[in-house]
């Protein structure tokens, strides 16, 4: 299972985040495949496996570069997929629900 190799995910993630922070912008493949490395770090978070702060916060930066290109229609699964990881990093998760509310004026209830 995925999940069970979180600590390979989780250096894959950083590898993903640092080209994105060195080089200043993100790539929508990057974006997609980050977005993928976050759910399946959120779900290990839900079934109880250890993640540190810095690596949940560092998932919900790449998660609001995916909210930031993502249908509108997508947004509500990707916060719900999203949402074991608010209590890791929950000033992240602030700004992460910000901006989609930003995306998705009216459309806000339930997100939190």
């Amino acid at each position: 299972m995925l999940v069970d190799r979180v600590e390979e995910i989780i250096e894959e993630l950083e590898r993903v985040y640092n080209a994105i922070k060195n080089r200043g912008f993100a790539h929508d493949a990057e974006i997609a495949y980050g977005l993928g490395l976050v759910i399946t770090i959120a779900s290990a978070v839900e079934l109880g496996k250890d993640v540190s702060e810095d690596a949940a916060d560092k998932a919900l930066y790449i998660a609001s570069l995916a909210i930031e290109r993502a249908p509108p229609r997508n947004i509500p699964i990707i916060l719900r997929l999203l949402r074991p990881l608010r209590d890791k990093a929950p000033a992240r998760y602030i700004q992460l629900l910000a901006q989609a509310i930003k995306v998705l004026p009216g459309q806000n209830k339930g997100l939190l």
